[in-house]
């Protein structure tokens, strides 16, 4: 880390960068990268996306999410730092997963809202191949199944998640996912 480190720190002081307002420093046992205000940072950019789009969401206006989900599903899919390793690097590739998925989410539930259920099935599926737990895509597939009237797809994709949640964590699903099962058979 100190030699990354010692070349960032060299890179900057030779550039424009430092006249601009950025510094790097150190200084009790932690580096700081000091930037102007105005410089756009695409991995907050991502979180900030995605608590818009589901905003919009929880706001009724799903014709709203489009733009905000899909800047972050375009960053978020983006490889952070390749070829670089370590604790912090595989930390922010976490959270920048955990923010694609919602991301996923948000566009697969606006898409069944502005009637669009054959693109929610795919986003929706995008989503449980990025994280095969993830109960909020399980319950939009079921929903965007039903609405396309695959009623049978739509159970299946309930079971196979219930088989998923007992193999791996022990749990049933959420009362939610259990009230979408329970209208797919009434």
């Amino acid at each position: 880390m100190s030699a990354l480190t010692s070349r960032l720190r060299s890179h900057l002081l030779k550039t424009p960068l430092v006249e601009s307002g950025v510094y790097f420093a150190r200084s009790s046992g932690q580096y700081q990268l000091g930037l102007p205000t105005d410089v756009w940072i695409d991995v907050e950019a991502v979180a900030s996306s995605v608590d818009r789009a589901e905003a919009h969401i929880r706001n009724g206006k799903p014709e709203q999410v489009l733009g905000p989900a899909g800047a972050a599903v375009c960053i978020a899919r983006r490889p952070f730092l390749p070829g670089i390793e370590g604790f912090w690097v595989d930390s922010v590739r976490g959270k920048l997963q955990r923010q694609l998925g919602r991301a996923l989410d948000c566009l697969s539930e606006s898409q069944l809202l502005l009637g669009e259920p054959m693109i929610a099935v795919e986003t929706a599926t995008e989503a449980i191949r990025l994280d095969t737990l993830r109960e909020k895509a399980y319950q939009l597939l079921m929903q965007a199944n039903c609405a396309i009237g695959n009623r049978a797809e739509a159970v299946r994709v309930y079971h196979q998640f219930r088989e998923l949640l007992a193999d791996q964590t022990g749990p049933d699903p959420s009362e939610q996912t259990e009230a979408i099962y329970m209208g797919l058979l009434g």
